[in-house]
């Protein structure tokens, strides 16, 4: 049985814009090397990761995201979440928020993510939450 992820967008962001370990990350969740996890992702984090590709810092064309956002539906399941989570302050980050919901809906196992209010939380409701570091240490075992 594969783990079931939810990668958070700024983990998608850095795969599809800078390599490193998110990349490696997404190597293992469509079988380029060998699968080793279900990658879970909701249309909230497909629309904020079309929203940051498309921004001025990486000013990716609309037909780039689209083939990516492809990939990613190719490669994962996508949810629809209706249950509300508010265990991070709106003002400090509501989409951390979204995120959440994606993995308790798909009842992931855990997710992935360099972002400090998630990290900071390390288990939500029995969800562990963990650097791409850190998760990359466990697919390559």
């Amino acid at each position: 049985m594969y783990l079931k992820v939810v990668l958070d967008t700024n983990v998608l962001v850095s795969a599809l814009n800078f390599g490193g370990k998110p990349r490696a990350i997404m190597a293992y969740a469509h079988g380029r090397t060998t699968k080793r996890f279900d990658l879970f992702l909701s249309p909230f984090i497909l629309n904020e990761l079309s929203r940051t590709l498309s921004g001025e810092k990486f000013l990716w064309s609309a037909p780039k995201i689209e083939r990516a956002a492809q990939l990613l539906v190719k490669w994962g399941d996508v949810v629809s979440t209706k249950k509300s989570i508010s265990a991070i302050s709106p003002e400090r980050d509501d989409s951390d928020n979204r995120i959440l919901e994606c993995a308790v809906k798909a009842q992931a196992d855990l997710i992935v993510s360099g972002d400090s209010d998630l990290l900071d939380l390390k288990e939500y409701e029995g969800i562990k939450i963990m650097t791409p570091a850190q998760f990359l240490k466990i697919l390559e075992k």
